[in-house]
């Protein structure tokens, strides 16, 4: 399942690196131009969510639970999806709960 960006703080050489590891080419044109090359969570996750909500889309955040305590980012992680959930006609669904609406 595709997802739209790890939630752990990259430098943007890391994000480069890893499009072209994938051969993702979207994602990258999508990090460089319409979200402007942003690092800072709490503003990609903002870029994010306003690309789906223009396309009817689906953000899908990722992270390892261990970076994201050695990282100290549980606060923040938390901030974000409750900021998320205030936006209207947003819904929160598990991955296999995702894949069941996509895929009828």
């Amino acid at each position: 399942m595709p997802t739209t960006f790890q939630f752990v703080r990259h430098r943007p050489r890391t994000h480069i690196r890893q499009a072209l590891r994938e051969w993702n080419l979207n994602a990258l044109t999508t990090w460089c131009w319409r979200w402007r090359c942003e690092t800072d969570l709490r503003r990609l996750a903002r870029l994010a969510m306003e690309d789906a909500r223009r396309s009817n889309g689906v953000v899908h955040l990722w992270g390892h639970s261990w970076e994201i305590d050695s990282h100290r980012l549980w606060g923040l992680l938390k901030e974000v999806l409750h900021e998320t959930q205030q936006q209207p006609g947003v819904t929160s669904l598990t991955n296999s709960e995702t894949v069941g609406a996509l895929y009828p």
